[in-house]
């Protein structure tokens, strides 16, 4: 049985997770990518085939403001490091110990070796600057470690067979390439937490990453972390730029009654992607309160609004968490059995209920930012797929499996111009978009290149 349930409790949780927009990089009213202020009552001009065009151009101009030669050293520095990392012995000169050692930690932070760390921040400043991965950047701000400076603070130099560690204080500094490149984490204001039998956690303020080839800084990255004494409540940053002037930058807020994520994204000081979600509740990071109410979500995830735009494109949308997840709850659920006129009955019934539930509660629609003309709005619909059971006949033992159709929830583009509807995966197909398909596969390839890693198809 399939439900959109998870589709809405991932809107609840996009404040931490999701697409968002950074305050002060863009005019009033004009969301990511600049634009003048939308016409109050637009009128839809254009039909669903020229939005389709339209949006694909709007997509292969986004790829194309990304130069892959402008970040090529940066991707193979990264690259290199990695490669001098993986299967060393630097993981020895950075032992976290025994897990058994490690007292409780609360639910908002994470114990994380020195060592992944390390490679954690590698793997994102690779993945966001390589392949603009949003979600690896959020992530990052949303996740706090506890984090002992004090037992891994020092200068790690390769030799070219092994690191070799020096002392030093506030700082972890890889160097390699006979001292001519590093990748330095400066962590600064420390705060103590109490947790479990008064047990100190450690949280960085501040933490300063620093990625530079043949004296040249190449990437920088700063974090900021500001976790309440009854760690419930944090506020944090993260910001990445290099030195060809792209720069991502992601803001969470987590408290109990709301949850914020902004994001922006700019190249040559133009923003071309931005998004916001929020999402308000109540208790929302009290694990306890959450647990304990798993089965009624409703009392925790009240309202959520996610803004995200690419360029001239803007998708923009509003739900009734509480009122949503309220009314699924109420709805009777089906097992699968052995009877598939039943199972198809019981399957198209949840389903109709599922998407009337949605529409009634969610808004979501998308629009553009020069004009303001609106392209669609986003409404769930039931549909079908074929699926198979297998029955079992205690008289029959060959009845073996049985075709029907089992029923679901499908996000369906509702255009302004003219009403028609069409599904999202046909709207966004691969043969509808291959052009664009093709632009976003020509630079990831141009990087795999340049690594001289197996080329991508996607």
């Amino acid at each position: 049985m399939k439900t959109t349930k998870t589709l809405f409790y991932m809107l609840s949780l996009c404040a931490l997770v999701c697409f968002s927009s950074c305050e002060g990089t863009d005019k009033p009213g004009t969301g990511g990518g600049g634009g003048e202020t939308p016409d109050p009552d637009p009128k839809p001009v254009l039909t669903p085939d020229e939005h389709k065009a339209k949006i694909e151009n709007i997509g292969k101009e986004f790829v194309a403001k990304f130069d892959a030669s402008e970040n090529e050293v940066i991707a193979k520095e990264i690259y290199k490091l990695e490669g001098f990392i993986t299967g060393s012995n630097l993981g020895d000169l950075l032992d976290l110990g025994s897990s058994e050692d490690i007292a409780p930690l609360p639910p908002m932070v994470a114990k994380t070796a020195p060592l992944v760390i390390l490679q954690n921040t590698l793997n994102t400043l690779s993945s966001v600057i390589t392949k603009n991965d949003i979600q690896s950047l959020a992530s990052r701000a949303s996740t706090i470690e506890e984090f002992g400076l004090s037992d891994y603070e020092g200068i790690y130099t390769y030799n070219g067979t092994e690191w070799v560690k020096t002392e030093a204080s506030n700082k972890i500094e890889l160097k390699y390439d006979n001292d001519k490149s590093s990748f330095t984490i400066n962590i600064s204001d420390i705060r103590y937490y109490t947790n479990v039998d008064d047990y100190k956690i450690e949280i960085p303020g501040k933490t300063i990453v620093s990625l530079t080839a043949n004296g040249t800084e190449l990437v920088s990255s700063t974090t900021t972390i500001k976790l309440s004494t009854d760690q419930k409540t944090v506020d944090a940053t993260v910001d990445i730029a290099t030195n060809t002037n792209y720069k991502w930058i992601v803001k969470v807020s987590a408290k109990g009654d709301r949850s914020t994520l902004h994001y922006n994204m700019l190249i040559k000081d133009e923003g071309v992607m931005s998004a916001t979600a929020e999402i308000t509740g109540a208790n929302m990071t009290d694990p306890d309160f959450v647990e304990g109410n798993e089965d009624n979500l409703d009392k925790v995830f009240h309202n959520g609004v996610l803004t995200y735009g690419i360029l001239d494109m803007k998708l923009h949308g509003t739900a009734d968490i509480k009122a949503i997840v309220s009314a699924l709850n109420k709805l009777d659920s089906y097992e699968i059995g052995n009877n598939p006129s039943i199972n198809e009955a019981n399957s198209k019934k949840y389903a109709e209920q599922e998407s009337q539930i949605v529409t009634d509660y969610a808004n979501i629609e998308m629009s553009y930012l020069n004009g303001g003309e609106k392209i669609a709005d986003v409404i769930l619909q039931p549909t079908w797929e074929t699926t198979y059971s297998y029955i079992y006949d205690e008289n029959d033992p060959y009845a073996g499996e049985v075709e029907w159709k089992e029923w679901y929830s499908s996000p369906v583009l509702v255009f302004a111009s003219d009403d028609s509807k069409i599904a999202i995966e046909d709207f966004f197909s691969e043969s509808r978009f291959s052009s664009f398909i093709g632009a976003v596969e020509d630079l990831a390839n141009e990087f795999t290149k340049m690594l001289d890693l197996e080329p991508v198809e996607l």
